[in-house]
């Protein structure tokens, strides 16, 4: 069986630690805050286009084969690696050195102008959305695979391996540095204090802007021409099923990925309920060992139109040091030459379909083929 689909992808993650909350809410005025440093600030923003082959074999009557090859074009990318933020305060407070330092990779599908000295001036956005969705100068390719194992007809037990690829980053592609910091003193207006016929006078406001400038390029990275490739993070995905009845399905799950020095385990136990075209469910996820969430959704499916609504985090329980994340993921898909199946067999009184529970995600509905 070959299928094919096309998606846009888009993740962004922010990693700091949680005294750097504590100093943008107090300031450096407060004892204790008077000096401070960020410690490692990370953030990675990913977009890319995906265009998936795909093609599945019934290798014998319990197990089933699977593998995709993806085509990937990079529509952006920008990687903050490791940046540090300080503000250190003078003993009297008549000087506040800001610094800033750290590296990483940026790649736009706008045109980016640069400053003399290679920082960056500024961003070309006109026509923001057709530049974006007409991106296809960075490719990548990625695969997938996976297997599905029918145990019997209450239980599966499935494994897949995701994302094992790249994008190649060759156009309006930068590598980033920073190390810079500035004394600021105030605003020193002592020029101005005088008849503009004076010798020295100088306007206000270029003095103001003068010191402006100056503390904005310590925090304006400087970018040079550079072709990289990023991972896409590789993927693996175990998942356990069992119907109980018609209309009501239980799953154990354990995702992993791995990116950069990054590695990010979830266990999920869920279930799934059935009543005519709608699917609800309902998960309880255990991120590593401090973290719990709560997530659901619901899903309506008809003969040629499929779709679905799904949040990851309704409640979240965190240990205070750890980062939280919520996101809504929503989808319609057009079924064409995929007709439900009926059969003519009852369980429990239902009448018995051929749905059968998605390799990918443990708890969506897809047609038998």
């Amino acid at each position: 069986m070959f299928s094919f689909y096309y998606k846009e992808n888009f993740s962004s993650v922010l990693k700091f630690e949680d005294e750097v909350v504590e100093f943008l809410v107090n300031g450096n005025l407060a004892p204790g805050y008077h000096s401070f440093t960020s410690n490692e600030m990370n953030l990675l923003s990913t977009g890319y286009r995906e265009f998936a082959f795909g093609y599945a074999k019934k290798w014998n009557d319990r197990l089933n084969v699977g593998l995709r090859a993806k085509l990937l074009f990079g529509t952006v990318y920008f990687n903050a690696d490791n940046w540090n933020f300080g503000v250190e305060t003078a003993p009297f407070g008549d000087v506040v050195t800001l610094s800033s330092g750290g590296g990483g990779q940026l790649m736009l599908p706008f045109q980016v102008v640069l400053s003399e000295n290679n920082s960056i001036y500024s961003i070309e956005t006109k026509n923001a959305a057709k530049k974006y969705f007409g991106a296809y100068k960075n490719p990548g390719l990625a695969l997938d695979a996976g297997l599905t194992y029918y145990i019997n007809d209450e239980s599966t037990f499935s494994f897949s391996i995701r994302d094992l690829g790249g994008i190649w980053n060759r156009f309006n592609s930068f590598e980033m540095n920073q190390n810079k910091n500035y004394d600021f003193i105030g605003f020193d207006l002592v020029s101005a204090v005088r008849f503009p016929e004076e010798t020295g006078y100088t306007e206000p406001h270029i003095l103001v802007k003068t010191v402006k400038d100056s503390v904005s390029q310590v925090y304006q990275p400087i970018v040079n021409d550079n072709k990289f490739i990023n991972g896409l993070g590789p993927k693996t995905v175990l998942h356990y099923q069992y119907q109980y009845s018609e209309k009501l399905t239980f799953g154990i799950t354990n995702q992993s990925v791995l990116h950069f020095r990054n590695f990010q385990n979830i266990f999920t136990l869920s279930a799934l309920q059935s009543l005519a075209n709608f699917s609800f469910f309902e998960n309880v996820n255990i991120h590593g060992v401090s973290d719990i969430s709560l997530g659901g959704g619901i899903q309506y499916e008809s003969k040629h139109l499929q779709f679905f609504m799904a949040t990851d985090n309704l409640i979240a329980f965190y240990h205070p040091a750890n980062n939280r994340t919520f996101s809504i993921t929503a989808g319609i898909c057009l079924l064409l030459n995929s007709n439900k199946e009926s059969n003519s067999g009852k369980k429990n009184g239902f009448n018995k379909g051929k749905g059968e529970t998605s390799k990918e995600l443990p708890f969506y509905r897809k047609l038998q083929k």
